[in-house]
């Protein structure tokens, strides 16, 4: 029998010891490791813990365990988030393939979702679906400060306001940052083009997608091209330079 190390992330010690209850009985292979409180408490409990499983109530009095998520620079663990309903949260959990648990606790459900997990960590797909979490967030978030992003490492959460600028590699992406960090994520350009916001970053060329914060210098042509902050030149296609003009002079 595969064993699972867990924790709990609650702020009511009340609901803390009713699910500690639960899984004990219900679910012999989870092996809770620690409870938190709070995100910070929370985020030292990972790191000393390094759990597999995490059992998150989704709203921590003031703040909620997105914004813990946001703050880890990797995830490896699989989550089932818990929550009162919540139509926002539950809309983002659901596209994103993760599972959830209404308050109160079903136990067939409990045990359906730890079964789910224990499939995942095996399967090594946690970190795909906490990406598509991030992202979907992202979307309806307009302040979200960092976007997640799958690396060869594990995940990363990058500041919006560092990312000088993106290019397209086949069907990867490249994120170059202000820092001269480079990092290559599996998804298209396309698709971060959709999530980063709309009046901060712009697709110049099928190539490239930039920061205009960013932008040192443009020099008129055709289409014309940039110079980055990084000292990159990049060409502005010439069925984006009307719209790239326009966002500039608004900027």
């Amino acid at each position: 029998m595969t064993t699972i190390k867990a924790i709990i992330v609650d702020d009511e010690l009340g609901n803390i010891e009713t699910l500690t209850s639960i899984i004990t009985k219900y679910c012999k292979n989870i092996v809770l490791c620690g409870t938190a409180t709070t995100n910070a408490a929370a985020e030292k409990l990972i790191f000393e813990v390094k759990p597999q499983l995490a059992f998150l109530d989704i709203q921590l009095q003031n703040e909620t365990t997105f914004q813990l998520l946001q703050n880890l620079s990797t995830i490896n663990f699989e989550i089932i988030f818990i929550t009162a309903y919540n139509q926002f949260a539950i809309n983002a959990i659901k596209f994103s393939a993760i599972d959830y648990l209404l308050k109160p606790i079903n136990i067939d459900d409990l045990k359906l979702a730890v079964s789910k997990a224990i499939i995942s960590i095996e399967s090594k797909d946690a970190f795909s679906k906490i990406n598509n979490l991030i992202s979907n967030l992202s979307i309806t978030q307009p302040g979200l400060k960092k976007i997640g992003i799958i690396t060869y490492e594990g995940m990363s959460f990058v500041e919006i306001d560092k990312i000088i600028r993106l290019k397209a590699e086949g069907s990867y992406t490249k994120f170059y940052l202000n820092n001269g960090t480079v990092e290559l994520t599996s998804k298209n350009l396309k698709e971060y083009e959709d999530i980063l916001p709309k009046h901060q970053f712009c697709r110049i060329h099928n190539s490239h997608l930039i920061n205009l914060n960013f932008i040192k210098k443009y020099q008129k042509g055709r289409g014309g091209f940039v110079v980055m902050e990084d000292d990159t030149e990049i060409e502005v296609s010439h069925r984006k330079k009307t719209e790239f003009l326009q966002m500039i002079s608004n900027f």
